[in-house]
């Protein structure tokens, strides 16, 4: 009799295990999908010009993320931040659109694109525009928080204007800046190298880990490897230096 209910105890604690295992596995789980809650904080930007010379119209596109959204009596506005390489082509006379993933237009109210250049930034390849409405911000690592190699990673972004578009991939290895071959960036920290493939429209598109915090900016394809990524690390450098909010 000892010995079945010894047995019955022992069966009872692996059901109980097994109940509490699952239980973790679900909420890790759920955890993991984090990344989708910041599907509609990701923008296709397009930036149409027109050349003063030749009256050419000339259309580029790029991707940016909410970082920060005020909203108090005096103002509704938000925060995007994406690439200066695509920010360099504003002129006066530039028309600039946000798109959400619903295809819905952002910030052009009456055929008139509202928006501001917060900061510009070469040396960072960084960029921040104000734009008004509440579009809901992504937050980024802090400067305690790193990212590994094999590290899943999600991105959204418009290669070649298509938007949206969602790649998964890993943090396949880092770029020393001994072994930093873009001399024009003074970013302080290595660069990620990330196992995507990268066309032109995915610059200023957020790497994601898969809880949804922001671990990095893409800005170039790195040539037989991947795409490369501004760390958070000087994202929040470069944020912090010039006064500017952020989740």
């Amino acid at each position: 009799m000892n010995f079945l209910k010894m047995f019955f105890l022992f069966l009872l604690f692996i059901i109980l295990s097994g109940s509490s295992n699952i239980d973790e596995v679900k909420e890790n789980h759920s955890n993991q999908d984090g990344w989708k809650e910041n599907y509609e904080s990701v923008f296709k930007l397009t930036l149409i010009t027109k050349n003063k010379t030749s009256n050419k119209i000339r259309a580029s596109f790029a991707t940016g993320f909410s970082i920060y959204s005020e909203n108090n009596d005096k103002e509704l506005y938000s925060l995007i931040l994406t690439n200066d390489h695509f920010c360099e082509g504003i002129e006066d006379n530039s028309f600039l659109s946000l798109e959400d993933v619903h295809y819905n237009t952002v910030n052009v109210f009456f055929g008139i694109s509202i928006y501001e250049v917060v900061k510009t930034d070469p040396t960072y390849d960084l960029c921040v525009l104000k734009v008004p409405g509440f579009l809901k911000p992504i937050s980024i690592l802090d400067e305690t928080s790193k990212v590994n190699m094999t590290d899943d990673i999600m991105t959204i972004g418009a290669p070649g204007g298509r938007f949206p578009i969602i790649l998964k991939g890993i943090i396949s290895g880092s770029l020393p800046l001994s072994y930093n071959d873009l001399p024009m960036y003074s970013i302080k920290n290595n660069f990620l190298i990330v196992s995507l493939k990268i066309e032109r429209g995915q610059s200023g598109s957020p790497i994601m880990t898969m809880d949804g915090k922001v671990a990095g900016i893409l800005f170039a394809a790195y040539p037989e490897y991947g795409g490369l990524v501004i760390s958070h690390l000087d994202i929040r450098t470069f944020l912090l230096s010039n006064g500017i909010n952020f989740n």
